[in-house]
């Protein structure tokens, strides 16, 4: 079998050109500067064309060849003061650019460890690994597919829901930013890429190499200007500060609203004037005129004082929730000594202490030479779940090692199975928690779902790596936070998310099987996510593993608890069907065996609708609460189901 070098289809050798795409090797283009396509980098990532090349790097589709995914990977190749020495070597031109080619590969790889420890903002382009090799270094992250947003532009002009959605999502990265006591300073329509294929569709903010710390100093060589986007005091030498990054971030909608670039900062202190939207015949609303006007305000002082004010006064209802889930993550006990301790395995809460037996990893153990054990530790199937951390990108993550302690052991030279006999059954284990685990990494990033970075086999077993979870469970989050039942248009509006993520697992045949107000969490960022997939579930495929799977039986649908334990698509609806009732009515549903058996379907008596709801957008999400709770899967219809939710 030959795998294209184009888009990574598997063919049969005897084809001179891939059935999939039509392309051969050798209809690759092709530059003198660039790595040639075949090239494997760290036995791992297989090399293609070069999708795209800047002053200080090239980047190249790849094939990661373990994970089965296409990935880019970003070469340190500034064409300035570096040559390619052969196929793959790369050097500095000459004695007098090797201290510019030293520096700015250690820029290039602080920038990479900068990116890697937002992986929980969807808007920052994931970062799974990097590395050197070759005398350069590389960075492997998520393939974005799309365009800037200012290139999808009809002449010039953005559509205003367009615009209004770029540059919130883009705000919300600059937020991240500002939380952690960084500035972005390179805000602009050419930064903000808006995806628009594949599964993980949004915005990302591109370009992290003019960030500095927040309130630092900058010499004259550390000023970086991109006139018309860059606010006045970024023109000279001073301290940086979030409301320069506002300024960008106005320029940035006022552009894409207008088609024109705003008038450089430089020249509007010297008198120049900037036409306002009406000026140019642009008609928007007075609120996003007000927000721009403030934000470019040649005054810092007189701008929004950072990236969450001025989401707040875009975006009011998303003010309000990133806010509700930071006091919830506020207000989360911390550990207490050697008590027993809560630990969250992706959304799952479990209460222990952590063990001290062989059963589990010595906390400091090193797996692949990266990830460090730390001393948090739960049980739950058959998986081992530990706190640790990435050492190459310092930041706390989560390791799950799959450990099947009914055919299991530990000993000096890691797992192994447990007799002659429980061979095969392990190795067909550790084979089916690599396929799950596959599917989690390829839809990491999806909305409503996490990321999972990495899947490896070390020690006789296989690991999965995830991030480290931050915020509370919905549970958590009605008790702390809302202290009163929603609507159900709210219901549904803070639910979106987990839905969106459910009908993922459901186009890929995967069910979560497990969704309950402990399951689904709300981060930090005030993003709804679904966590704890222990679980997952393909209902048509025969292996089902050693996962104990341990109903709910108030949101677990019918078809689940009275034996049908493989479910559909239409499972997990009825589940955050449940979730909703959980929202609107304060309470747990009944038991949806019993609810089965007396052949209740709808509300009826046992979900009583708290009341009649005169706001149209309340009654029609009520009824399709309803609707997901009837006892029938055939009546829920699944993923069809799920996408009129998500229109409601």
């Amino acid at each position: 079998m030959r795998r294209c070098l184009y888009c990574f289809s598997e063919y049969s050798g005897v084809f001179g050109v891939c059935p999939v795409c039509g392309n051969s090797p050798g209809c690759l283009p092709l530059a003198d500067c660039h790595l040639r396509p075949g090239v494997v980098l760290k036995s791992r990532y297989l090399i293609g064309r070069a999708a795209g090349a800047g002053g200080f790097g090239i980047t190249y589709r790849s094939f990661d060849l373990f994970l089965k995914r296409t990935v880019a990977v970003k070469e340190f190749f500034p064409r300035r003061f570096a040559k390619r020495d052969g196929t793959c070597g790369v050097s500095a031109a000459g004695d007098r650019c090797l201290s510019d080619f030293v520096s700015g590969r250690e820029r290039f790889l602080k920038e990479a460890k900068f990116m890697s420890a937002f992986g929980e903002c969807r808007q920052i382009p994931s970062v799974s690994d990097f590395f050197e090799e070759n005398g350069t270094s590389y960075i492997v992250m998520e393939l974005l597919r799309g365009k800037p947003v200012s290139v999808c532009a009809e002449n010039g002009v953005c559509a205003q829901d367009v615009a209004l959605y770029a540059v919130r999502e883009c705000a919300t990265a600059v937020l991240a930013l500002h939380k952690k006591g960084f500035v972005h300073r390179d805000v602009a329509p050419d930064n903000i890429f808006l995806c628009t294929e594949g599964e993980q569709t949004g915005v990302r903010l591109l370009d992290f190499g003019a960030v500095v710390k927040s309130g630092r100093r900058l010499s004259r060589s550390e000023i970086v200007v991109k006139p018309g986007y860059s606010p006045p005091e970024q023109y000279s030498e001073g301290c940086a500060a979030p409301a320069g990054d506002v300024y960008s971030l106005g320029a940035s909608l006022y552009a894409l609203l207008t088609g024109k670039r705003p008038v450089p900062a430089d020249e509007r202190i010297a008198g120049t004037m900037m036409p306002t939207p009406a000026d140019l015949g642009i008609r928007i609303p007075e609120r996003i005129r007000s927000v721009i006007n403030r934000s470019m305000n040649i005054d810092s002082n007189k701008r929004f004082r950072d990236a969450g004010k001025f989401l707040e006064a875009l975006d009011p209802a998303a003010g309000r929730v990133s806010s509700a889930a930071e006091t919830a993550v506020a207000r989360t006990p911390p550990d207490q000594g050697d008590t027993p301790r809560i630990y969250v395995l992706s959304g799952g809460t479990v209460t222990g202490t952590p063990s001290t037996t062989t059963e589990r990893l010595l906390p400091g153990t090193l797996l692949r030479g990266r990830f460090s054990v730390g001393l948090g530790f739960i049980r739950t199937g058959a998986l081992g779940v530990y706190e640790g951390e990435d050492r190459l990108l310092s930041k706390p993550v989560r390791i799950c090692e799959f450990f099947p302690d009914r055919i299991a052991r530990r000993d000096s030279d890691g797992l192994s199975a447990d007799c002659i006999g429980c061979q095969d059954v392990m190795r067909a284990g550790i084979d089916g928690f690599s396929f799950y685990a596959s599917k989690l990494i390829r839809l990491s990033g999806t909305p409503g779902i996490g990321y999972y970075s990495d899947l490896f086999e070390e020690n006789g077993t296989a690991y999965l790596i995830c991030e480290s979870d931050d915020g509370v469970n919905l549970r958590r989050y009605c008790a702390t936070v809302r202290k009163r039942k929603m609507r159900p248009s709210e219901a549904l509006e803070l639910l979106r998310p987990a839905v969106v993520a459910a009908e993922e697992l459901a186009k890929k045949g995967m069910i979560h099987k497990n969704i309950t107000p402990d399951t689904v969490f709300i981060d930090r960022y005030g993003n709804c996510r679904l966590r704890y997939f222990a679980d997952l579930c393909f209902p048509e495929l025969p292996f089902e593993g050693y996962r104990s799977f341990r109903s709910d039986r108030r949101y677990s649908a019918p078809e689940i608890i009275t034996g049908n334990r493989r479910g559909s698509a239409a499972s997990d609806l009825y589940s955050l069907s449940a979730c909703a009732y959980f929202l609107i009515s304060g309470k747990d549903p009944p038991d949806s065996g019993a609810r089965l058996s007396r052949k209740i379907s709808g509300y009826s008596d046992a979900f009583p609708v708290p009341r009649r709801y005169s706001n149209r957008a309340d009654a029609f999400s009520a009824i399709e609460i309803c609707r997901g709770l009837n006892v029938s899967p055939q009546e829920r219809e699944g993923a069809d189901l799920l996408r009129r939710w998500q229109k409601s």
